[in-house]
């Protein structure tokens, strides 16, 4: 009878651990390697969660927020300076 309570005790435990770490561990694991693979728009959607991995699927949001604006910036600084050596190139043949 105990090796059974201890059986069942065992499974549940497993069951727990997978359902609420692993599975949290992978989301956050996919989305990482999705935004070092370059897609800036990744998330966990684990952010309601609550604990240490909801602290570190909220620190990884704002981390991938940060890393996407930062993306944009330097996108967009990018066409300015594309758009004003244009601009410095017509004028020189110009002169």
């Amino acid at each position: 009878m105990a090796f059974l309570i201890g059986l069942l005790a065992l499974v549940a435990a497993w069951f727990g651990g997978e359902r609420f770490v692993l599975r949290q561990v992978r989301i956050l694991y996919k989305a990482i390697r999705q935004l070092g693979a370059g897609q800036l728009s990744s998330r966990t959607g684990l952010s309601r969660e609550k604990g240490e991995l909801g602290d570190l699927a909220r620190a990884f949001v704002s981390m991938a927020g940060f890393v996407e604006q930062r993306v944009n910036e330097r996108e967009q600084a990018e066409k300015t300076l594309l758009n004003r050596s244009f601009q410095q190139t017509c004028v020189a043949a110009l002169g």
